[in-house]
C-alpha cells in the first residue's frame, strides 16, 4: 500500500483518472487516485461510453474530438490494451421544441 504520495487524486472518474494519469506523466509520481468504489468501476449515467463529437459550440466540438483522439490513442501511450469501437448515433425530434433543438444544433 502507498504510504506516501506526490499527489493525491480523490475521484475516479474520468476527470480524477484523467488528472492523475497527468500527474504521473508531468513526472509527479507517485500519484495515489483514491475512490469510495473500486478505480473505475463506475459509469456516468451521461456518457455510458458515447463519443458523440458534435456540440453545441465549436469550442466543445474541439474539446470532445480531442477527447476522443486520447481514447483513440490510448493503448499507444500507455500501453495499456484498449478495446474501442467508434459508433454512429441518431438524434430524433419527439417534439416541436425537440426539433427545434435540433435544428439549432446543425
Amino acid at each position: 500500500m502507498l504510504q506516501e504520495a506526490a499527489a493525491v487524486v480523490v475521484g475516479s472518474g474520468a476527470l480524477g483518472s484523467s488528472v492523475a494519469f497527468h500527474l504521473a506523466k508531468a513526472g509527479m509520481a507517485p500519484v495515489a487516485l483514491l475512490d469510495k468504489h473500486e478505480i473505475a468501476s463506475q459509469t456516468s449515467a451521461q456518457a455510458a461510453g458515447l463519443t458523440s463529437q458534435i456540440r453545441h459550440s465549436q469550442l466543445m466540438t474541439r474539446l470532445a474530438t480531442m477527447a476522443v483522439d486520447k481514447i483513440k490513442n490510448f493503448t499507444a501511450e500507455t500501453g495499456e490494451e484498449m478495446i474501442y469501437f467508434q459508433s454512429g448515433s441518431l438524434r430524433i425530434a419527439r417534439s416541436p421544441e425537440h426539433e427545434d433543438q435540433l435544428r439549432r444544433a446543425v
